[in-house]
């Protein structure tokens, strides 16, 4: 992880920020704590779909010890997926438009599969990375 970040290596670190979500709701799911809810398991979908029309990593997926999912990008496709996921989950009506006939395919499908199963997200938020971990002195 830590040569994917120096190295700004956006799909290492996708790869390796997915896997280790994934092990530890496996992990989880072994022991009957289940944390990740039917949208949770939605937004993996979405994610893994994108990435892999685009065939590379464009977005990458984590969860807590809960079912709200943590979403990274890159500056150069950041403003697609948040108006992908806000069109999905109906809090825009502007459709992400896209070269790939495939990609908009998926996004109008996923919307439909959203709408029909209910599957809600209550917001999105945008935040940048800091300037890094700084102390504090009392």
């Amino acid at each position: 992880m830590r040569n994917a970040i120096i190295s700004k290596n956006f799909s290492k670190f996708a790869e390796i920020t997915m896997a280790d979500s994934n092990d530890l709701h496996a992990i989880c799911n072994e022991t009957e704590i289940f944390y990740l809810n039917h949208t949770s398991k939605f937004i993996i979908q979405i994610i893994e779909s994108i990435n892999s029309i685009f065939g590379q990593a464009v977005c990458a997926y984590s969860f807590d010890a809960g079912p709200n999912a943590f979403l990274f990008t890159t500056l150069s496709h950041l403003e697609f997926v948040l108006n992908t996921m806000n069109f999905i989950f109906g809090l825009s009506t502007d459709k992400p438009n896209t070269e790939k006939e495939n990609l908009n395919k998926y996004i109008e499908q996923a919307r439909k599969n959203a709408e029909d199963n209910k599957f809600e997200i209550k917001e999105l938020v945008n935040f940048k990375i800091g300037s890094g971990i700084k102390v504090i002195k009392k």
